[in-house]
């Protein structure tokens, strides 16, 4: 089952760049959010098997946006600052977010309720798109889980630990989609 499962993300990974490329006309923008997509399904099928997102995939996230930076900054000076303050901005907001939320759920449950390598994927993320979006894939990722594992329909609910980069990379690729609208 694994395996299968595995098999699923990548191809739905590749699916997703694939359409990227497509739909934004193999602009240097769109391959740069295809490869994310390619390395956000790499990590949904590695924590879906291992509980751990390995920290490989983050730090080639955060690769990716600074190389886009970099070619920025060659062309436009001002608007590669503008671009760095967003993406600053946007990590640290996801990141406050997260930190509140896992300090709070803490101190009432006894456990963070989420795992040190989502926090960053998710605040690399921030950091990718900014902060509006960055909240936003965090917002839709935990409505993604909350769906996915409280509708009886849809997936039973169960203790214990659970993979979440499988809800951040479906959030992260519609909200993606809906950026480029």
């Amino acid at each position: 089952m694994q395996r299968r499962s595995r098999t699923i993300w990548i191809g739905l990974g590749a699916a997703s760049a694939a359409l990227m490329l497509y739909a934004w006309e193999f602009s240097s923008h769109a391959i740069a959010h295809a490869a994310m997509v390619v390395l956000l399904a790499y990590a949904a099928a590695h924590d879906a098997k291992t509980r751990i997102i390995p920290n490989w995939v983050v730090a080639s996230l955060a690769s990716l946006r600074l190389a886009e930076l970099g070619v920025l900054a060659v062309l436009d000076v001002r608007g590669a600052l503008d671009a760095s303050a967003a993406s600053l901005a946007g990590a640290a907001a996801v990141l406050a977010v997260l930190l509140a939320t896992a300090h709070l759920t803490e101190r009432t449950m006894g456990s963070a309720g989420i795992g040190g390598g989502d926090m960053k994927l998710l605040g690399v993320l921030g950091f990718c798109f900014g902060w509006e979006a960055g909240l936003l894939i965090t917002g839709l990722s935990c409505v993604l889980m909350l769906a996915h594992r409280l509708i009886p329909r849809l997936g039973k609910p169960t203790a214990g630990t659970f993979a979440f980069a499988p809800y951040i990379a479906l959030a992260t690729v519609a909200v993606a989609f809906l950026q480029a609208r």
